[in-house]
């Protein structure tokens, strides 16, 4: 279950990364202007944060639950 979590936070992250260079390529380009770019990387931005603290909360949850022990 761990490495199935571990792989989720993985997958975010990268997910955050190529959303945040594809609005710097646009903005750079001149495609979008900076306060487009800014409020499009603050909501992507803070979209994927809410999903990796709720997957770091369940790596957590899990590994509090794996830890006990049947004595």
């Amino acid at each position: 279950m761990g490495s199935v979590l571990l792989r989720t936070i993985q997958v975010l992250i990268a997910t955050l990364l190529i959303a945040i260079a594809t609005i710097g390529i646009l903005w750079v380009l001149g495609l979008i202007d900076p306060a487009a770019a800014q409020t499009s990387a603050y909501r992507i931005g803070g979209v994927i944060g809410i999903c990796l603290v709720a997957a770091l909360a369940m790596v957590a949850i899990f590994s509090i639950g794996g830890n006990k022990s049947d004595n």
